[in-house]
């Protein structure tokens, strides 16, 4: 009799299917194996009866039965039978599932496409899969998709569902889209659609204005976006550059994204120089100009100005000491004597000194007698006078 039931299996194409019924007190009889929808044996007890090379059956040596599918297709699915041979057959069901990773149908999902600009696009997406897959789409380098260049532009990270639509695309619609197609059923799968769009050149000047002195080199530069790569030269005053190596180089880059990079160099810059150049960029949507105008760099020399003077401090003099005059005893060269004209008396005589200082001497002596007059101490321009 059976112990327990068999299990469902779900697994991914590709992966291995095994199927386990348990059995106990078999006894005789015997346990085979059948696909249940066209009742196709497969075993009977250890024995493979099937010619698919991909099916076998084991049992542990005790009450396990296994059918095993190997690489499981989606035609593995289905319903599988484990029977015992009794009088009255017993039976048990487990059923598989093969899960199909997405495929495209390239037959419904559009190709790379090439379209002028202001027209409409439509891109398609078609996937196969159990479960059904889930369509999304997205733009190389995470840029956001834009639905429509309109003002305000309508931009999205992400548009889901089979379609894809564009409207009236420009430049900014221009470059690679990814369809993916995903079930949960490992790998989801993608796939790139480049949508061309052929647009008129857009030159972009980053120096407008330049100067350069005498006999340099000087390099001149415009950013150019188009498609198709546009054809490229260089004009002076309105007329073609001869690119011969000598005088001017020109080079030009092509990078991703459909921009090119143009760059003009002149050599030995001369006063004939100086002027305006233009870059000429022209596909056949249009031709578009940028221009540069070069003006000569005077050079301003001055002479070196001088080391700054060395600043020296002179010597400290030590101040000489002021000497006092010694004084000097000089007699007036002149006393006047004076009668005194008030009181019977006379009064005091009146010194002339130097400088024109007064002294006033002592009272007259009698006549014949002698006495000791002392006159009063001027000191003038260092001098002392004494009188008496």
């Amino acid at each position: 009799m059976f112990v327990g039931q068999v299990q469902n299996v779900t697994v991914s194409q590709g992966r291995e299917v095994v199927l386990t019924c348990t059995v106990k007190h078999l006894g005789p009889y015997r346990v085979g194996w059948l696909k249940a929808d066209t009742q196709t044996i497969l075993s009977l007890h250890t024995r493979t009866v099937t010619t698919n090379q991909r099916i076998s059956v084991t049992h542990d040596q005790q009450r396990g039965w296994s059918l095993h599918v190997r690489r499981a297709q989606p035609a593995d699915g289905g319903c599988y039978m484990c029977q015992i041979n009794t009088a009255v057959m017993k039976k048990q069901v487990g059923c598989v599932t093969v899960q199909v990773p997405p495929a495209f149908d390239n037959n419904r999902t559009s190709q790379d496409v090439n379209v002028r600009s202001g027209e409409n696009v439509t891109l398609t997406c078609r996937a196969e899969g159990d479960p059904p897959p889930r369509i999304s789409w997205r733009r190389e380098d995470d840029l956001p998709i834009l639905l429509s260049d309109t003002d305000p532009p309508v931009k999205i990270p992400v548009h889901r569902g089979a379609w894809l639509g564009l409207v009236k695309v420009s430049r900014h619609h221009d470059g690679a889209y990814y369809c993916i197609a995903n079930n949960e059923v490992p790998p989801a799968i993608s796939k790139r659609i480049m949508v061309n769009v052929a647009f008129a050149p857009v030159v972009r000047v980053p120096h407008q204005l330049m100067s350069a002195p005498r006999g340099s080199d000087v390099t001149l530069e415009c950013q150019i976006e188009s498609h198709p790569v546009p054809s490229t030269l260089w004009l002076k005053a309105g007329q073609p550059l001869r690119m011969d190596g000598k005088k001017y180089v020109m080079r030009e880059v092509h990078s991703h994204g459909r921009k090119t990079h143009v760059a003009l160099q002149i050599r030995d810059f001369h006063p004939s120089d100086v002027g305006q150049y233009t870059c000429v960029a022209s596909n056949a949507i249009s031709r578009e100009e940028g221009y540069i105008r070069v003006h000569e760099t005077v050079r301003v020399t001055t002479p070196p100005s001088p080391p700054p003077a060395r600043r020296t401090r002179p010597p400290r003099r030590r101040p000489t000491p002021r000497r006092r005059p010694r004084p000097s005893t000089e007699w007036p060269e002149e006393v006047t004597w004076r009668p005194a004209v008030t009181s019977g008396r006379p009064r005091r005589p009146a010194v002339r000194v130097a400088d024109g200082m007064t002294a006033t001497a002592g009272q007259r002596p009698a006549a014949g007698q002698a006495a000791l007059v002392t006159l009063a101490v001027i000191v003038t321009g260092g001098k002392v006078f004494w009188a008496g």
